[in-house]
């Protein structure tokens, strides 16, 4: 009877077991699965956010590109580039004058 009894003992002991590793293996494979699906989601959020700062990036060097730039102050500013480099810049001495004093002014020389 002894062993009959320690036999139902030992049986439900390693069904209850057997039951307890089951359902952490359910629950933990169920989390696996959640936490990929996750992980894919947010991938593909971050290849989205990567795709549209890059395209922020394009749209940026279109708008600041020298042939844009040229071409609108040409046309709605009425500006031409020179057609030579210039070297040298003529004032006349009552500009100097004004210059110097406002830098004197400004750096207290």
């Amino acid at each position: 009877m002894k062993k009959k009894n320690n036999f139902i003992k030992n049986f439900v002991f390693f069904f209850g077991f057997a039951v307890i590793v089951l359902f952490v293996y359910v629950f933990l494979l169920t989390e696996i699965k959640s936490m990929t699906k996750s992980k894919s989601l947010k991938q593909e959020e971050l290849i989205d956010k990567k795709n549209k700062i890059e395209m922020n990036r394009v749209e940026l060097q279109k708008l600041t590109s020298e042939e844009r730039i040229v071409s609108f102050a040409q046309d709605s500013l009425s500006m031409f580039r020179p057609g030579t480099e210039i070297d040298s810049v003529t004032v006349n001495k009552q500009q100097l004058m004004y210059i110097i004093n406002k830098l004197n002014e400004r750096y207290g020389k």
